[in-house]
């Protein structure tokens, strides 16, 4: 698995510069913001941002695996660049194959679950599937702080990308229960920034997936009085605010 950090004046350079190194697609790679940029005023306070580029293992594996199929028929890159504008037309069937084999697990464990009213509502933009649940029992499938609702996407993730002949990142939601976690994310966050300048002293959060602290660190990236860290490790990473001293 291949990983750069990288650090430049915005996030997207920071990402290209990433890319060109691993030389890797954005498709092909989770992205996880260390650091937003800052413009500061009259210099004071600015900062460059600081990203993390990691390779998919699923993507890795299965370019791989299609190169050496095509280099075996002939060692030329024009019959790699031919074969995958070849397989390009498929690839809308394969998707709707690998969409409707995640539905069904979603309602298979959601029915073990003790959940009979599930309905799931299905869009897709590009490589981009999101399946958005709706049922009476809402709250439990989301779990304490979305936990539930974690677990169902990374499981559906799973099965997605086992009946694909592409990557494709699906996104699992429960009534539109993450636009309200942002939105609440996002009031947090100005609060205890409020806080935080007011007294001087640096506020840790407890431990959050890396799109929530993200939401955090983008809340907060135009503010000339507080900074935000992440410190921790693992699935232990947690936020910190800070004033700017």
């Amino acid at each position: 698995m291949k990983e750069s950090i990288q650090v430049a004046k915005t996030v997207e350079e920071a990402v290209a510069s990433a890319l060109n190194k691993l030389d890797l697609t954005q498709e092909q790679v989770e992205i996880e913001v260390l650091q937003e940029p800052k413009k500061g005023f009259l210099g004071i306070g600015a900062r460059d941002a600081h990203v993390r580029v990691v390779e998919k293992d699923s993507v890795s594996n299965v370019t791989a695996v299609e190169k050496t199929e095509v280099i075996e028929v002939e060692e030329k890159v024009e019959v790699v660049q031919e074969t995958v504008t070849i397989e390009q037309p498929t690839k809308k069937h394969d998707d709707s194959i690998a969409i409707n084999a995640a539905e069904q697990y979603i309602h298979d464990i959601v029915q073990q679950m003790g959940i009979d009213d599930l309905r799931i509502e299905t869009s897709q933009k590009q490589k981009q599937i999101q399946f958005q649940l709706f049922s009476k029992k809402a709250a439990i499938l989301i779990g304490k702080r979305g936990q539930t609702l974690n677990s169902l996407q990374q499981l559906a993730q799973l099965i997605i990308q086992k009946h694909s002949t592409r990557f494709l990142m699906l996104e699992v939601d429960v009534e539109h229960y993450r636009q309200k976690r942002k939105e609440s994310l996002i009031e947090l966050a100005n609060r205890l920034a409020d806080q935080v300048a007011t007294s001087g002293q640096r506020v840790e959060l407890e431990p959050m997936l890396s799109a929530e602290r993200k939401v955090i660190h983008h809340a907060l990236s135009q503010r000339l009085d507080v900074d935000t860290v992440s410190e921790g490790s693992a699935n232990k990473r947690y936020l910190v605010i800070e004033p700017v001293r």
